[in-house]
Protein backbone atom coordinates (compact mmCIF):
# COMPACT_ATOMS: atom_id res chain seq x y z
CA UNK A 1 0.00 0.00 0.00
CA UNK A 2 1.51 3.18 -1.04
CA UNK A 3 1.40 5.81 1.73
CA UNK A 4 0.26 9.20 0.09
CA UNK A 5 0.60 12.37 2.16
CA UNK A 6 -1.36 15.62 1.39
CA UNK A 7 0.21 18.81 2.68
CA UNK A 8 -2.21 21.60 3.95
CA UNK A 9 -1.49 24.83 5.78
CA UNK A 10 -3.39 28.07 6.34
CA UNK A 11 -5.27 29.11 3.04
CA UNK A 12 -5.19 25.88 1.23
CA UNK A 13 -7.16 25.92 -1.89
CA UNK A 14 -9.51 23.21 -0.77
CA UNK A 15 -10.44 21.81 -4.13
CA UNK A 16 -6.73 21.29 -4.55
CA UNK A 17 -7.09 18.85 -1.15
CA UNK A 18 -10.38 17.29 -1.59
CA UNK A 19 -10.01 15.91 -5.41
CA UNK A 20 -6.77 13.97 -5.40
CA UNK A 21 -7.88 12.83 -2.27
CA UNK A 22 -11.06 11.47 -3.36
CA UNK A 23 -9.53 10.41 -6.44
CA UNK A 24 -7.00 8.27 -4.66
CA UNK A 25 -10.01 7.23 -1.60
CA UNK A 26 -12.17 5.83 -4.66
CA UNK A 27 -9.15 4.11 -6.42
CA UNK A 28 -8.71 1.98 -3.65
CA UNK A 29 -12.04 0.98 -3.13
CA UNK A 30 -12.13 -0.85 -7.06
CA UNK A 31 -8.60 -2.12 -6.81
CA UNK A 32 -8.06 -5.70 -5.79
CA UNK A 33 -6.76 -4.53 -2.52
CA UNK A 34 -6.18 -1.17 -0.93
CA UNK A 35 -3.83 0.81 -3.40
CA UNK A 36 -2.94 3.87 -1.09
CA UNK A 37 -3.13 5.24 2.98
CA UNK A 38 -4.23 8.58 2.60
CA UNK A 39 -3.37 11.11 5.58
CA UNK A 40 -3.53 14.88 5.61
CA UNK A 41 -0.59 16.60 7.04
CA UNK A 42 0.31 20.28 8.93
CA UNK A 43 3.49 21.89 9.92
CA UNK A 44 1.93 21.60 13.66
CA UNK A 45 -0.65 18.55 13.11
CA UNK A 46 -2.95 20.89 13.77
CA UNK A 47 -6.18 21.98 11.54
CA UNK A 48 -6.01 24.52 9.15
CA UNK A 49 -8.17 26.90 7.59
CA UNK A 50 -8.76 27.31 3.71
CA UNK A 51 -9.00 29.81 1.02
CA UNK A 52 -12.49 29.73 1.12
CA UNK A 53 -12.79 29.61 5.23
CA UNK A 54 -13.09 25.81 5.42
CA UNK A 55 -11.53 23.74 8.23
CA UNK A 56 -9.75 21.03 7.39
CA UNK A 57 -8.39 18.64 9.80
CA UNK A 58 -5.15 17.08 9.80
CA UNK A 59 -3.40 13.05 11.03
CA UNK A 60 -0.29 14.51 11.19
CA UNK A 61 2.48 17.00 11.68
CA UNK A 62 5.23 17.19 9.36
CA UNK A 63 7.75 16.48 11.67
CA UNK A 64 6.08 12.81 12.47
CA UNK A 65 6.41 11.76 8.85
CA UNK A 66 9.43 9.31 8.39
CA UNK A 67 8.35 8.16 4.98
CA UNK A 68 6.10 8.58 2.06
CA UNK A 69 5.47 7.17 -1.09
CA UNK A 70 3.69 10.37 -2.65
CA UNK A 71 3.76 13.55 -1.57
CA UNK A 72 0.97 16.26 -2.88
CA UNK A 73 1.63 19.86 -2.25
CA UNK A 74 -1.90 21.87 -2.91
CA UNK A 75 -2.28 25.58 -4.33
CA UNK A 76 -3.52 28.54 -2.18
CA UNK A 77 -3.32 32.13 -1.95
CA UNK A 78 -0.97 31.90 0.86
CA UNK A 79 1.33 29.82 -1.40
CA UNK A 80 2.04 32.90 -3.55
CA UNK A 81 2.84 35.11 -0.26
CA UNK A 82 5.50 37.23 -0.29
CA UNK A 83 7.39 36.58 2.13
CA UNK A 84 6.30 32.88 2.19
CA UNK A 85 6.32 31.49 5.58
CA UNK A 86 9.29 29.80 6.74
CA UNK A 87 7.73 27.04 8.72
CA UNK A 88 5.75 26.07 5.73
CA UNK A 89 8.61 25.78 3.36
CA UNK A 90 10.64 23.97 5.92
CA UNK A 91 7.89 21.50 6.27
CA UNK A 92 7.55 21.17 2.76
CA UNK A 93 11.75 20.61 2.75
CA UNK A 94 11.58 18.02 5.53
CA UNK A 95 8.66 15.93 3.69
CA UNK A 96 10.12 15.64 0.29
CA UNK A 97 13.21 14.81 1.91
CA UNK A 98 10.89 11.53 2.65
CA UNK A 99 9.02 11.10 -0.56
CA UNK A 100 9.48 8.95 -3.22
CA UNK A 101 7.17 11.23 -5.50
CA UNK A 102 6.50 14.62 -5.15
CA UNK A 103 3.21 15.93 -6.75
CA UNK A 104 1.72 19.79 -6.95
CA UNK A 105 -1.66 21.12 -7.81
CA UNK A 106 -2.06 24.65 -8.90
CA UNK A 107 0.11 27.56 -6.97
CA UNK A 108 1.55 24.53 -4.95
CA UNK A 109 4.35 24.78 -7.29
CA UNK A 110 5.51 28.08 -6.08
CA UNK A 111 5.80 26.47 -2.62
CA UNK A 112 7.95 23.80 -4.31
CA UNK A 113 9.88 26.12 -5.74
CA UNK A 114 10.35 28.52 -2.85
CA UNK A 115 11.75 25.20 -1.16
CA UNK A 116 14.35 25.11 -3.89
CA UNK A 117 12.62 21.61 -4.79
CA UNK A 118 11.88 22.63 -8.24
CA UNK A 119 15.74 23.94 -10.03
CA UNK A 120 15.95 22.92 -13.87
CA UNK A 121 12.87 21.48 -13.94
CA UNK A 122 9.88 22.25 -16.26
CA UNK A 123 6.63 22.62 -14.18
CA UNK A 124 3.07 23.33 -14.43
CA UNK A 125 0.50 26.11 -12.76
CA UNK A 126 -2.77 27.61 -13.50
CA UNK A 127 -1.96 30.13 -16.70
CA UNK A 128 -3.26 32.53 -13.94
CA UNK A 129 0.07 32.45 -11.83
CA UNK A 130 2.51 31.49 -14.93
CA UNK A 131 3.73 34.60 -15.50
CA UNK A 132 4.54 34.91 -11.46
CA UNK A 133 5.99 31.97 -10.93
CA UNK A 134 8.21 32.43 -14.04
CA UNK A 135 8.97 36.23 -12.91
CA UNK A 136 10.06 35.28 -9.31
CA UNK A 137 11.85 31.08 -10.14
CA UNK A 138 13.81 31.91 -13.23
CA UNK A 139 15.57 28.99 -12.51
CA UNK A 140 12.65 26.67 -13.71
CA UNK A 141 10.76 26.14 -17.06
CA UNK A 142 6.95 27.08 -16.43
CA UNK A 143 4.25 25.71 -18.44
CA UNK A 144 0.99 27.54 -18.12
CA UNK A 145 -0.51 26.58 -21.18
CA UNK A 146 -0.67 22.17 -20.50
CA UNK A 147 -2.51 20.64 -18.06
CA UNK A 148 0.00 18.52 -16.08
CA UNK A 149 3.71 17.62 -16.88
CA UNK A 150 6.48 15.62 -15.37
CA UNK A 151 9.85 16.20 -15.24
CA UNK A 152 12.99 13.99 -13.45
CA UNK A 153 9.62 12.33 -11.38
CA UNK A 154 8.21 15.98 -10.13
CA UNK A 155 4.52 15.94 -11.07
CA UNK A 156 3.10 19.25 -11.59
CA UNK A 157 -0.40 20.11 -12.68
CA UNK A 158 -2.60 23.76 -13.88
CA UNK A 159 -5.27 24.74 -11.83
CA UNK A 160 -7.83 23.24 -9.38
CA UNK A 161 -9.39 20.09 -11.55
CA UNK A 162 -6.29 19.76 -13.44
CA UNK A 163 -4.90 17.92 -10.32
CA UNK A 164 -7.48 15.41 -10.64
CA UNK A 165 -6.62 14.88 -14.39
CA UNK A 166 -3.06 14.19 -13.33
CA UNK A 167 -4.08 12.09 -10.44
CA UNK A 168 -6.05 10.04 -12.46
CA UNK A 169 -3.02 9.81 -14.54
CA UNK A 170 -0.94 8.43 -11.16
CA UNK A 171 -3.32 6.04 -10.52
CA UNK A 172 -3.51 4.36 -13.95
CA UNK A 173 0.16 4.27 -13.84
CA UNK A 174 -0.05 2.89 -9.72
CA UNK A 175 -2.80 0.61 -10.23
CA UNK A 176 -4.04 -0.16 -13.83
CA UNK A 177 -5.97 1.37 -16.39
CA UNK A 178 -9.70 -0.51 -15.51
CA UNK A 179 -9.17 1.32 -12.12
CA UNK A 180 -8.71 4.88 -13.66
CA UNK A 181 -11.48 4.13 -15.66
CA UNK A 182 -14.00 3.22 -13.12
CA UNK A 183 -12.74 6.42 -10.97
CA UNK A 184 -13.49 8.99 -13.49
CA UNK A 185 -17.06 7.36 -13.78
CA UNK A 186 -17.55 7.20 -10.21
CA UNK A 187 -16.20 11.14 -10.24
CA UNK A 188 -18.16 11.51 -13.37
CA UNK A 189 -15.39 13.66 -15.04
CA UNK A 190 -13.68 12.42 -18.41
CA UNK A 191 -10.73 9.99 -18.09
CA UNK A 192 -8.97 11.15 -20.98
CA UNK A 193 -7.88 14.56 -20.14
CA UNK A 194 -3.95 14.21 -20.64
CA UNK A 195 -1.03 16.15 -19.75
CA UNK A 196 -0.55 17.46 -23.02
CA UNK A 197 -3.78 19.26 -23.35
CA UNK A 198 -4.10 22.80 -23.02
CA UNK A 199 -5.58 24.50 -20.09
CA UNK A 200 -8.05 26.87 -22.24
CA UNK A 201 -10.87 25.23 -24.16
CA UNK A 202 -10.28 27.38 -27.00
CA UNK A 203 -13.64 26.32 -29.21
CA UNK A 204 -16.04 27.69 -26.68
CA UNK A 205 -14.82 31.01 -26.81
CA UNK A 206 -17.38 33.43 -27.69
CA UNK A 207 -19.93 31.08 -27.55
CA UNK A 208 -20.77 30.53 -23.54
CA UNK A 209 -20.30 27.12 -22.21
CA UNK A 210 -23.81 25.74 -22.33
CA UNK A 211 -23.55 26.44 -25.96
CA UNK A 212 -20.60 24.51 -26.37
CA UNK A 213 -21.91 21.71 -24.40
CA UNK A 214 -25.40 20.93 -25.30
CA UNK A 215 -27.01 20.02 -28.49
CA UNK A 216 -29.37 22.22 -29.88
CA UNK A 217 -32.68 21.95 -27.77
CA UNK A 218 -31.15 20.08 -24.71
CA UNK A 219 -31.46 21.91 -21.53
Amino acid sequence: MRQVGIFIYEGVQALDVIGPLEALFAASNYASEPAYNLQTISVDGKKVRSETGISLGADKAAKDISELHTLIIPGGATARNVPVNPEVVAAVNHLASRTRRLVSVCTGAFLVAEAGLAHGKRVATHWKFAHDLAARFPDIEVDGAHLYVCDDGFYSSAGILAGIDLTLALIESDVSEAVAMSVARELVIYLRRTGGQAQFLWQIEGKGIRRAYTKKGTP
